[in-house]
């Protein structure tokens, strides 16, 4: 199992495009990049192509995020432009030859289940004709108030209502242990459902071997749900210089420290 990095959240002190080479410098194969729009998909489909990287998630268009806009799943208002959302970020899927699309919600604190699991349904059934898995991730009130999923175990209901294979839940730790904890309980109950997992640390969303999660005894979970794994946190300091540190307490991440020294 390889770890991924985050490319929206890693390497900033570098342009968005450079990023991708210096995830390359520093061995990683797999990067993840929250909204690639803005950036443009085609110049990241050809940097991806250029350093050998494979890009494994990407989000949904979120709607006019200056105007607090958080998604769009959840909003009754917004029936044409979820639509238009999800038909935009499934070409990005198909142009970075990427597989996972998560797909906001939005902060609505008394959402409309019925409307979200139809909807649900109709964009899964489109996303499989593309090759491509919708995944849903509780958020933390703390970071995203108002916003429509909390928990893992709502996620987790409303994916087994829409059943269907290509719809699944994006455990992010951080978020989980904001509002959760319990971590291994929630890992082992929605093991089958888990798609793709994040990790950072709690509170200050930093470098994962820092806070409050104990990633080492999680890790042999991890590894037995065998999805992607990304590091989605916000460095400290330099990129390099805190990735050559997980490199040596963390070395179950399968970083090098010696690649790391590179950049």
């Amino acid at each position: 199992m390889t770890v991924a990095a985050n490319l929206s959240m890693l390497f900033t002190e570098l342009p968005p495009l450079e990023r991708f080479h210096a995830a390359k410098v520093a061995g990683f194969t797999e990067v993840e990049f929250l909204f690639p729009y803005d950036v443009g998909v085609d110049a990241i489909a050809e940097v991806l192509a250029r350093e050998a990287l494979s890009m494994v998630l990407i989000n949904a268009p979120a709607g006019n995020w200056i105007d607090g806009e958080r998604g769009l799943l959840a909003d009754p208002r917004q029936e044409e432009a979820f639509w238009s959302s999800l038909e935009t970020g499934l070409a990005a899927c198909v142009t970075l030859n990427c597989h996972k699309l998560h797909v906001l919600g939005g902060c609505h604190p008394l959402p409309d289940w019925d409307m979200i699991t139809e909807r649900l349904s109709h964009a899964a059934d489109r996303a499989a004709e593309v090759g491509v898995t919708l995944l849903l991730e509780p958020l933390n009130t703390r970071d995203v108030p108002g916003y429509y999923l909390w928990h893992q175990d709502a996620a987790a209901t409303l994916i087994r209502l829409v059943n269907r294979p290509n719809l699944k839940l994006q455990m992010d730790l951080y978020h989980c242990q904001i509002m959760e904890g319990d971590l291994m309980t929630k890992l082992g109950r929605h093991s089958d459902l888990i798609g793709h997992i994040q990790i950072a640390s709690v509170p200050q969303r930093g470098e994962p071997d820092l806070g409050e999660i104990r990633l080492e005894a999680l890790w042999p979970l991890i590894e037995a749900i065998g999805c992607d794994v990304a590091l989605e946190y916000h460095p400290a300091g330099n990129t390099g210089l805190g990735l050559k540190r997980l490199a040596k307490v963390m070395p179950f991440l399968g970083l090098s420290p010696a690649r790391i020294d590179a950049t």
